[in-house]
């Protein structure tokens, strides 16, 4: 990583700052309007004057914004001399359906203003008031000399206007380019300091913004503990332990009253039941995402919080087959849960939903109890939820694990999700409803 002192990166952040604010268009600065006029579409000037504008200080290249501004008013003149007559002496002779109809538009894919006229035949005109401009008409070309159409008309005097005007476009352009690459030659030597003061601005706003939006939703900093000195936890319960009250889905918004709520008291392992939709999922989510939001130093959705700081974090949730590979999801599932178990240790959270799912219940059943038991001889804390009732009627010998569930009530005569953990067992999967 970039290693710089404060004092060496207050006095370059100044330097940088300078010459930036020196050259570059600030926010609140309106010296750079888009030209405008009356008989010309605005898309015109927005599409050619925005590619340069904005980007670099007036004062910089003064002589090109005059010389832009002054082909963009003869522009106006040529356009307003050449196609207003032509305009006006339609629109006082023809008939209101039917006849011919002329206006002055922006050709997007030519970059041009001509005058369009519909069934209209400059021939025909001759003779009439404004017969001069309309015999200074002729067909538009596009950039290869081919006609753009039997309706697109222009004079010379537009097309020279046009051209100057494109030119001195292009010439403000390329000076801003070269202002630009000047200041990145200049910037260079202070990369390190922009780069870390640019990281620094990252975080900070990233942290604001965490902080803002947290304590609108009422999160909270949690409070983080060290595990004890010495090398193995008792799986018993007597060593340190995770406290989390009032933990809600962090993607719930607890302000709104929308999020039910749950206190965790882990001293070991979880082996929690549960309905079909009854939260086991969320839960184990939630105690991961406030976990680790925690041992990272953010706030967590929560009203109070004693976490400790784990070594390690480790969620599995389902796993999927791989035809590529030829495993199927159990054997995909079997490889993750052995390299959970050889990482884990007593300074682990672990969280596995719904164990062993993709197998032959009684086998099943049995890998499970034997993954609880390794699990609670590490001494570890964590949750490992299941639908696998058998493992209740198992022997296993564990010392530390405890029954939680997520409890269901009936309502109605219906029973339903009450998305609460409470101590025990809960047979119930709904699995019918």
């Amino acid at each position: 990583g970039l290693i710089l002192e404060f004092e060496t990166l207050v006095s370059e952040c100044e330097w940088v700052s300078y010459r930036i604010g020196e050259l570059i268009l600030l926010d609140g600065e309106v010296d750079q309007e888009i030209s405008s006029f009356p008989l010309i579409p605005s898309e015109f000037f927005e599409d050619v004057e925005s590619t340069w504008k904005g980007r670099v200080k007036r004062k910089h290249m003064e002589d090109l914004y005059e010389e832009v501004d002054e082909t963009a008013r003869s522009l106006h003149c040529a356009v307003s001399e050449d196609f207003l007559p032509i305009i006006s002496r339609i629109r006082a002779t023809t008939a209101p359906f039917g006849g011919p109809k002329g206006e002055i538009l922006y050709a997007r894919e030519h970059e041009a203003v001509w005058f369009k006229g519909k069934r209209f035949a400059p021939s025909v005109w001759a003779g009439t008031r404004g017969e001069q401009q309309i015999k200074q008409l002729r067909h538009a070309l596009d950039s290869k000399g081919k006609k753009v159409g039997e309706e697109w008309y222009t004079t010379a005097k537009v097309e020279d206007a046009l051209m100057r005007y494109h030119e001195a476009n292009e010439k403000a352009r390329a000076k801003v380019v070269e202002l630009l690459r000047g200041l990145s030659a200049q910037l260079q030597s202070k990369i390190n300091a922009i780069i870390f003061a640019s990281m620094t601005l990252v975080i900070a706003k990233a942290l604001f913004a965490h902080v803002s939006e947290g304590r609108r939703r009422k999160w909270v900093f949690p409070t983080l503990v060290e595990f004890s000195s010495s090398e193995s936890r008792n799986p018993v319960g007597e060593g340190t332990s995770m406290e989390i009250a009032g933990l809600s889905p962090y993607w719930f918004d607890v302000a709104q009253g929308s999020a039910v709520c749950n206190t965790v008291s882990m001293q070991s392992l979880f082996l929690l039941t549960g309905p079909n939709g009854g939260g086991k999922s969320s839960l184990l989510r939630s105690v991961c995402a406030a976990a680790l939001l925690g041992i990272c130093g953010f706030m967590i959705p929560a009203e109070s919080a004693l976490i400790p700081h784990f070594d390690a974090i480790i969620l599995h949730m389902k796993s999927y087959d791989s035809p590529v590979d030829g495993k199927s999801s159990f054997q995909i599932e079997m490889s993750e849960i052995r390299s959970l178990v050889s990482a884990t240790t007593s300074r682990s959270l672990v969280l596995i939903d719904e164990i062993c799912r993709g197998t032959e219940t009684a086998k099943g059943t049995c890998i499970a109890g034997s993954i609880v038991e390794t699990l609670d001889a590490v001494g570890c804390l964590g949750i490992v939820s299941t639908h696998l009732h058998g493992i209740f009627e198992l022997p296993l010998r564990t010392k530390g694990t405890v029954y939680k569930a997520m409890s269901a009530e009936c309502v109605n005569g219906q029973t339903v999700p009450s998305w609460k953990l409470v101590d025990g067992v809960c047979r119930e999967s709904l699995a019918f409803e």
